[in-house]
């Protein structure tokens, strides 16, 4: 291979073979140099430790796992497989020692095991105060579609009903101990009693803080992926309050994405990688929540860009950790 510096003027030209054999024998040889003249840098590349994935397969049909494994192999990327029992507290069987980063992805309860033993870096992106409702909330103000909303005990919501009147009712955390719903009163009550009587779910009880606010007309709904700042995927997944789901760029309205973005490029952030929910509504585009990347379906997102993309965060996050 001829690995004579060529001149600036063939450099110029991508096309040309000449410029381009000189660079991959500088790749090949491990040199690092710059080409100053030509504004190029050509690094030695680092051989850093890969990122590894822990996925719990027992929370999605077959086909997802299916894809997201796919992913996984197509990157070179290490991954160990687990199950999980709802509810059950136990750390689960399967995990392989890994020194390097790490990244769990799957139920609450998942989350919630692992996470005790402080043992995987950065493990999930996830702060129990910054994920609450009424924290991001308060920064998003009118963007965020429930700006209206109370913080109440359970036990606080039954004397906020008015009269044939629905609510919209979440826990105000992520780790959702029930899903965020429009109660009508009746529907509330039983609910309430349920949890009053049995309290079986650890999760939950009587004192647990909840938002509440008035129902809204919503058109379309997306989710959005948000990485270290950079929105890497988007998709549809309600539409006139059917699921419609969708990652076809059509599907995707600008007035949506711009919102998703200004929220991305905000100083303050929620965490270094989250899942935003849009909606679009009669006078515009709405914040509906922000939920933990680890712990949330992706839709039709482009899932090998999500892998990547936060497999890079995690090893950047790594090594920042090694040189502290």
């Amino acid at each position: 291979m001829n690995d004579s510096k060529p001149n600036k003027k063939t450099c110029e030209s991508s096309s040309n073979a000449l410029a381009v054999n000189y660079i991959d024998s500088v790749l090949k040889n491990g040199k690092s140099i710059e080409l100053s003249e030509y504004k190029i840098t050509i690094k030695k590349s680092s051989n850093k430790i890969k990122t590894k994935w822990i996925l719990q397969t027992n929370i999605f049909k077959e086909k997802a796992v299916d894809k997201i494994i796919d992913c996984f192999q197509k990157q070179k990327i290490p991954y160990d497989l687990v199950k999980i029992i709802p509810f059950d507290n136990k750390f689960p069987e399967g995990i392989t020692e890994y020194d390097g980063p790490v990244i769990l992805y799957g139920t609450t309860t998942l989350l919630r095991n692992i996470s005790k033993c402080n043992k995987y870096y950065p493990g999930m992106w996830f702060n129990k105060e910054t994920f609450k409702p009424s924290f991001w909330g308060n920064k998003i103000g009118d963007k965020w579609l429930n700006n209206e909303s109370k913080v109440l005990r359970l036990y606080e919501v039954i004397d906020n009903f008015k009269s044939n009147e629905s609510l919209f009712i979440r826990p105000n955390d992520d780790f959702k101990s029930f899903t965020g719903q429009v109660f009508y009163r009746d529907d509330f009550e039983l609910l309430y009693n349920t949890i009053k009587k049995e309290n079986t779910n650890f999760n939950i009880n009587t004192s647990t803080e909840v938002t509440i606010s008035p129902v809204k007309k919503i058109i379309s709904e997306w989710r959005f992926i948000i990485i270290d700042k950079i929105v890497v995927s988007s998709s549809r997944y309600k539409y006139h309050n059917r699921l419609h789901i969708s990652g076809n760029i059509k599907d995707i309205e600008e007035g949506a994405l711009q919102l998703a973005e200004d929220i991305a490029n905000n100083n303050w952030q929620i965490s270094e990688a989250y899942v935003l929910d849009i909606c679009q509504v009669i006078d515009g585009f709405k914040v509906i929540e922000i939920n933990c990347l680890n712990a949330s379906g992706f839709y039709d997102c482009d899932i090998m860009n999500i892998i990547y993309s936060a497999s890079e965060l995690a090893n950047k996050q790594w090594e920042r950790k090694l040189s502290e």
